[in-house]
């Protein structure tokens, strides 16, 4: 065996040991002796009559006869002087399941208390209740685990776990099969073999184990008893019908190998049916019959099946269960006399196909309704059509290939139709059926859904508009349920109402579409808008209300340079007697930057004036629009800017001193030279006296977009004295020629100066001249006459020596 089949294994007995080691542990105030009564648990296979494990060391054999329709040997397991214990989990198996096959598994007269829970029970491998098999469940096993909440067995417990039930299927050759317990198993109370008696911990207690074995070899002097009826089944029902009785079946008990002679002669009854749920009911007319000195003995078996039993094939199974000794072993066998009957509770499915359905405009598809018998069902079923009023007028067609369906299964076409005109969308129809079985008629139903292909098409009313003012209307298109195709939009001529064209003209999938209308005469006007593809011819319509009114217009300005400004007219009439205020409003697009409108509101027709302007060249749209109330119309003036390529201009000049000067003195001039051009322009600047002569000249180096302050002197010495005119004049260089000097000030008048004489020494008379001259002379000798007299000897002793 592999490592993986042996972790399966290992795997698969924990799955069952630890659910009853949890309970166990749930349980309150448990306490677990931690040693054997008497050291000797024993699980073991004994006889019906036995009441504790046999000393002996080979179990029993049992003997129990081949019979039509069968019989069953029942299996008593049993534990023997035991630790206390919550539950178990034990797995038998037979050894030629052609001769001994696993019927299922009985815990009457068990020890274990009512109430118990059952954690598994597989027969042959099939889960007949509790949560699932385990991996070493085969077709030749008997497994029930089993725990009892709140249940401690007391010390030294003996007496019937559960009993396995087979059913002898076939004879033995001499030696028999044998009934052991399932192997693979781990962490069991044996060793390998599935044999767990849980305490409520994860240690389960130690037990031994004995197992026993089938021989029907020779079953000359077996005393059996064997059942049998000339009923052949219970009959049919509709799933549904009321509740209604099962036909009453007689059975003989019959005493074989003189079974009557035996004692006791006595078959305990029971009925049962398979499955779970709700099932149909037995009901016997005795519980047990005795066969003691007769050969045979009859009772009656009566039942009924309720409304709410599903539809099944349930299996009537009467037992007769006694026992009997082997003369030959002296065995005792537990055997079940049983006979089964079947009872169909019948019904069927309806079921089309495909659904739901889809259909193109005009087209045809079939849908197979199928007849599909549950619970061997085979009646007559009769179709029938219900076509909603909805389905039935959007031109939708249904029809049957066949009305009836015999036999419980089959089919019949339904085929379904549409016409150019079907709108497109989802409907529904229903296809009836009903079989009537015992005098009670079953109904079942299915709905067919429809989906129609094509398109739709809707269109929005825009609000009123005045008089002259367009109106715009949206049209959406809707592809539907695998509509293909290219879709023409078309609309209709009305009458005083003037249209657009449709943008766009087709569609070939979800989309939309617009048309604008306007009208010169009030009134509400409904236009049609028409959707063709092929065959296929949708439309809908549009209402365009057109009230008393008003227009707006207005010019577009010729082209500018970047920075100067550009006016636009906008002209507001009043039309068909509209009276109210009209109020104006502008939406500048980004980079165009604009005045307020002169004058923004009217009470008349009349014009107003709009300004705008932008340092970046390009191409604006401005819209204005005009309100009055709920009425509103639009229009839209361009305006155009361009690069200037060479511009230059003076600006803010300044002259100092501003007051009169005389010949000589020098006057500065100052000014802002400003290249408003995006290039570099190498300006020549001069300073020019009454217009035409140049007194003072320099050369500035102007970078694109921007502005310098530039400052001439004129040194006046050489000038007579006069009032002058100053002016700044700038010129570009050789070779640059400006064509734009119309957005340019290339000269500057600056102001007036005016220059005075330099004034002489006034005149004087030579006799004045001659007292003057006197008066100075007189005065340098006396000073000098003083001087001398002051000297005194030793300064002029000093003179001397000098």
């Amino acid at each position: 065996m592999s490592r993986r089949a042996r972790l399966n294994k290992k795997l698969s007995a924990l799955i069952f040991l630890l659910p009853l080691a949890i309970l166990g542990a749930m349980l309150p105030g448990l306490v677990i002796p931690r040693a054997h009564a008497d050291g000797s648990g024993l699980v073991c296979i004994a006889q019906v009559t036995d009441t504790n494990c046999p000393v002996a060391i080979v179990g029993p054999t049992f003997n129990g006869p081949l019979t039509i329709p069968y019989s069953l040997l029942r299996v008593p397991i049993m534990i023997n002087n035991t630790d206390p214990f919550v539950g178990f989990d034990i797995t038998l198996n037979s050894s030629d399941i052609t001769k001994l096959k696993p019927y299922g598994a009985d815990l009457t007269g068990s020890v274990m208390p009512s109430g118990t829970i059952t954690l598994a029970e597989c027969v042959g491998g099939v889960l007949i209740g509790g949560s699932s098999c385990a991996s070493t469940d085969n077709p030749a096993t008997v497994h029930l685990a089993v725990i009892a909440l709140g249940f401690l067995s007391p010390p030294g417990a003996t007496g019937l776990l559960f009993t396995a039930i087979f059913s002898i299927t076939g004879s033995t050759l001499p030696g028999g099969v044998s009934i052991n317990y399932q192997d693979g198993c781990t962490g069991t109370s044996s060793g390998n073999l599935c044999v767990t008696i849980t305490n409520g911990t994860t240690t389960p207690v130690t037990e031994g184990t004995r197992t026993g074995s089938f021989d029907n070899s020779d079953t000359t002097l077996l005393p059996y008893a064997t059942l049998s009826t000339p009923t052949i089944d219970l009959g049919q029902s509709l799933a549904g019908a009321p509740t209604h009785a099962l036909p009453t079946v007689t059975f003989t008990a019959t005493a074989q190998n003189g079974f009557d002679t035996t004692s006791p002669a006595t078959l305990d009854l029971a009925a049962s049916v398979n499955g779970t749920g709700t099932r149909p009911t037995l009901t016997l007319s005795t519980s047990s019959v005795d066969l003691t000195g007769v050969p045979s003995q009859t009772f009656t078996q009566s039942g009924s099946v309720t409304s709410t039993v599903p539809a099944g094939v349930f299996i009537a199974t009467v037992t007769g269960t006694y026992q009997t000794t082997d003369m030959v072993t002296f065995t005792t066998s537990s055997l079940s006399a049983a006979y089964s009957l079947q009872v169909n509770v019948t019904d069927y499915i309806i079921n089309a196909s495909p659904n739901p359905v889809t259909i193109q405009p005009a087209g045809s598809q079939p849908v197979t309704i199928t007849i599909t018998p549950k619970a061997q069902f085979n009646t007559l079923v009769k179709l029938g059509l219900t076509v909603p009023s909805a389905t039935a007028s959007a031109g939708i067609g249904a029809t049957l290939s066949s009305f009836t369906i015999s036999g419980g299964s089959g089919t019949s076409t339904l085929t379904v139709t549409t016409t150019t005109s079907t709108p497109a969308g989802t409907y529904t129809l229903t296809i009836t059926s009903n079989s009537t079985l015992n005098g009670f008629t079953k109904i079942h139903t299915v709905t067919l859904t429809i989906k129609a292909g094509g398109f739709t098409m809707s269109a929005t009313s825009p609000s009123s508009q005045a008089v002259g003012v367009y109106a715009t209307s949206t049209i959406t298109i809707a592809y539907l349920n695998g509509f293909t195709g290219t879709i023409a939009l078309t609309n209709n001529t009305v009458a005083n109402l003037s249209c657009q064209a449709m943008s766009p003209l087709s569609v070939t999938t979800n989309g939309s579409a617009t048309i604008s209308c306007t009208s010169d005469v009030i009134g509400t006007y409904t236009l049609s808008i028409i959707g063709t593809s092929g065959p296929v011819v949708r439309s809908t319509t549009a209402t365009f209300t057109v009230t008393a009114g008003f227009s707006i217009s207005a010019t577009s300005p010729a082209s500018q340079k970047i920075g100067n400004a550009e006016t636009s007219t906008i002209t507001v009439t009043y039309i068909d007697g509209f009276t109210g205020t009209i109020t104006l409003t502008d939406d500048n697009p980004t980079n165009l930057l604009c005045q307020p409108i002169i004058a923004p509101s009217f009470t008349t027709s009349g014009t107003t004036t709009i300004s705008c302007e932008s340092l970046i060249a390009g191409t604006y749209i401005l819209t204005i629009t005009a309100t009055s109330g709920p009425f509103s119309a639009s229009t839209t003036a361009t305006f155009t800017f361009t690069i200037q390529t060479h511009d230059v201009a003076i600006a803010n000049p300044s002259i100092s001193p501003t007051s009169p000067v005389t010949v000589g003195a020098k006057i500065t001039v100052t000014v802002q030279l400003q290249n408003k051009g995006p290039a570099d322009e190498n300006v020549s600047v001069s300073l020019l006296i009454s217009g035409t002569l140049t007194v003072a000249t320099t050369n500035v180096l102007l970078p694109g977009n921007s502005n310098k302050n530039v400052t001439l002197t004129w040194d006046t010495s050489t000038y007579a004295a006069d009032k002058y005119t100053l002016t700044v004049k700038i010129q570009l260089p050789t070779g640059e020629t400006n064509t734009e000097s119309n957005s340019q000030v290339l000269s500057q008048d600056i102001g007036t100066s005016t220059l005075q004489p330099v004034t002489p020494p006034p005149s004087i008379d030579p006799l004045t001249l001659a007292i003057i001259a006197g008066v100075v002379i007189a005065a340098a000798a006396g000073s000098l006459l003083i001087v001398r007299r002051r000297r005194t000897p030793s300064d002029i002793s000093q003179t001397g020596v000098q």
